[in-house]
Order: C-alpha cells, then structure tokens, then sequence
C-alpha cells in the first residue's frame, strides 16, 4: 500500500431537520210605560223594547192615597245586537213606598248590565250583560331570523276562545309563522398545503431515514440537483437540493445503501446501513437514521495520488475517525490510525495532512483509499475497511456515538468510477 498526498480535508455535517275583541253594536232605548194611578193604582205597562235598544224603563208609581205598589219594572227591551239592558223602573211614589221595579233583563251578546230601580225598597240590581263573542286567535309567530340557515319560525299560539256570552265561538288559531330565508353559508376557508407525503422503498414495515445531500467537494463542472435512489428500490426515485434534507422510508432493520447522481459529479454511494424504526433516535428525531450522499465534482482530479484513476476502474473511499465517548490516554485521539481495505493490497491511502497515518485533532482523522475494482453503481461490491493504531479498537459498526447507536453495517459499497461514503470509524479502548 502506497500513501499519497490528501486532497483536502473531509468534513461531515449531520443536519437534523402543524365556524278578538268583538264589537257591540248598540240599538236605540224602548220607553218605559207609563205609571198607574195611585190608591193601589198599578203601574203602567212598559213600553216593549227596542230592537237593540237599551232596556225599557219601569213605569211609574202611581199617585193617590194609600201608595199604590209601585209599578212593575218595565222589562228589558230584547237585546240588539250589544244593546244594552233596561234600566229598572222607578219606585212608586206615595203612602207606602213602592217596590222598585226589577231591573230590565239584560240584552243578549254583550249587553250592559241593567241599572238598579231607585230606592223605594231600591230596585235589584240590574243583571250584567252575557259576555261579548269569542276573541280572535292570536297573531301567528313570526319566524326566526336566520343565522346561518335560519330556523322556520314557530306558528303563533292560537287565541284563545272568548267567553260564552251567548255561546262565543272560539278564535281561529294562528297562522304559523313563515320560515325565515336561511343564510348564506360561509364561503369555504382555503386549505392548508398539505405536507408533501414521504416517499416510500420496498415493503413495510418502514424506518424512516434522513438523506442529505452534500457537496463534498466543489467544482464549475456541478449543476441541478441530486438524484437518490435506494439499493432495494432502484427505479424509486427522489431529487434534493444540495445542502437541503429529505424524509425516505426503507425497509425496517434491512441493509440498504444509496446512490447519488448530480449532473457534474461522480456517483455518490452511501456506506451501507439497517434503519430501526424502534431506536432511539426515532423517538428523538422522529427519523431513524442520517445518510449522507457526498457529491465530488468531475473536475477533481485524482490522478496525482492515483494514476489508475483515469482507466475507470479505480473507486474512492472516505473514511471520517471520531473517538469513543469513553476513550482514554492515545485511544482518544484520532491520530495515528491506517486504513487498509480487506482484499485489495492494491489500496493507495492518503490521510489528511499528508502523512502515513491520520493526524490528531478536526479534519484529522479523514482518509482517501483508492483501491481497483469491477463493482459497478447497479452492482457494487461490498468492501471491508480495517482501521489499525497500537493498543486500541477502531469500530465501523456496532458503536454509539454520543449515546446514540450507528446504523453502519460496517460495508461500504465501491463501483469504478465512483465515490464511497462517508462511512465512520471510531476509536476507542
């Protein structure tokens, strides 16, 4: 294995992206008959009732000794039409005082009621008039006033029948009232833009996954963005941006990888991973892991650390060193590492900073592995890089970083002609 001067430091960004009253008519009044003469003289005839007259009144006590009884009371003129009752004939004048005259009959249909006789025994007291005809029903209701669609408006209560003078008739019920026009409905609100529906590969169930897309390295030659494909769904496409993130559900807990395609750039393939929709980081973010498809634009050339390149059968690997959380003395620098990738003695490696090996701190722990190979994007073959520094563990798969468990499976997928990764390596004791 040759080492070769870096191109430039790699980095890795994660980027971690809800409204009746009835009228009387009254008549004219009959006249009284006149008195009897007195010493027991009887009283005169009463003068028959005018048609809808009021009552006629009593005759007169006759004059003369012994007071004669006192006439009797004319009788009440037959009611007109609310004519009003007789008044009471006088009391006979004379020894004994008369008996005053009955009161006149009240007329029928509403009459008045008849005055009393006055006093010698004073006359009774007229009888009141029968009660006028039945009142008219109610007024119909009127109906409701529309809100939004107004409510018909309740028929009004039927009026209630008037007293029997002779016999009202009850009142005609209400008409009901008349609905009120109902109003307009409110025009619609407008729609809130739904959330663009994530895409989904192969078979439930999904784990959700993060793809970012990246510029690793720039160049004139880059255009439009970033096409992505998954492993196990080729023809399941997506575009993002560079620099932006995108929802993708893949297959729960199986290996996928993805390819990246830029107008401009080299195709971009992810190390390999297993999404589990049950981790941590799915509760946490709600996606179950990051993938980062790096873009390296045409224009970078290879050739100097890598002669092959130009014969499209070499493939470039990232690798990106971080430190376990709990590494200690040299396991906690990320300097001083080689790469080797199983099976290709072949592999030229060249580490940033320029040495035979990573250097300590930032940017310090990336490498480059060129290594010969007839995998292809559509069928890529599957490499194994081994990491190696004195008295400690370099893990690419299987580790938690920052309590949260890698999704890498420890392969990464390499096609001529193509870029790799950026696949993690952490060191630790």
């Amino acid at each position: 294995m040759t080492s070769r001067h870096v191109l430039g430091a790699v980095t890795r960004t994660a980027v971690v992206l809800i409204l009746g009253s009835a009228i009387a008519a009254c008549g004219g009044d009959g006249n009284g008959g006149t008195g009897g003469s007195a010493g027991g003289g009887r009283g005169g005839t009463t003068g028959a009732a005018g048609r809808g007259g009021a009552g006629g009144h009593g005759g007169a006590g006759g004059t003369g000794g012994a007071a004669g009884t006192g006439g009797s009371a004319g009788a009440g003129g037959s009611a007109g039409s609310g004519g009003g009752a007789g008044t009471g004939g006088s009391a006979g004048s004379g020894g004994g005082a008369g008996t005053g005259g009955s009161a006149g009959a009240g007329g029928s249909s509403g009459g008045r009621g008849g005055t009393g006789g006055s006093a010698g025994s004073g006359g009774g007291a007229g009888t009141g008039g029968s009660a006028g005809r039945g009142g008219t029903g109610g007024s119909a209701g009127t109906g409701g006033s529309a809100g939004t669609g107004g409510t018909a408006g309740s028929g009004g209560t039927a009026g209630s029948g008037g007293s029997a003078g002779t016999g009202g008739t009850a009142g005609s019920g209400g008409s009901a009232g008349t609905g009120g026009s109902a109003g307009s409905g409110g025009s619609a609100g407008t729609g809130g833009s739904g959330g663009a529906a994530v895409l989904a590969c192969g078979s439930s169930p999904y784990a959700r996954v993060n793809v970012a897309g990246a510029i690793l390295i720039a160049g004139a030659s880059q255009t439009g963005p970033i096409t992505v494909a998954g492993s196990l769904c080729p023809t399941t496409t997506f575009t993002i941006t560079p620099n932006t993130t995108k929802l993708f559900d893949v297959p729960d807990k199986t290996a996928i990888h993805f390819l990246g395609t830029q107008t401009g750039s080299y195709p971009s393939l992810t190390a390999e991973s297993k999404y589990d929709k049950d981790s941590i980081l799915t509760t946490l973010l709600g996606y179950a892991g990051l993938a980062g498809v790096s873009m390296v634009a045409t224009n970078t050339d290879y050739t100097p650390v890598d002669s092959r390149w130009s014969n499209g059968t070499e493939a470039a690997l990232y690798v990106l060193t971080t430190k376990s959380d709990t590494a200690t003395g040299t396991c906690a620098d990320v300097g001083g590492i080689t790469y080797t990738v199983t099976g290709h003695s072949e592999t030229i490696a060249t580490y940033s900073g320029g040495g035979a090996a990573t250097m300590s701190g930032g940017t310090g722990g990336s490498a480059t592995l060129f290594i010969t190979t007839t995998g292809t994007t559509a069928a890529p073959e599957l490499v194994t890089i081994v990491g190696t520094k004195t008295g400690c563990t370099i893990a690419l798969s299987g580790f938690s970083a920052g309590g949260l468990p890698t999704s890498q499976t420890g392969k990464l997928p390499a096609a001529a002609g193509a870029t790799s990764g950026t696949i993690t390596a952490m060191i630790g004791n």
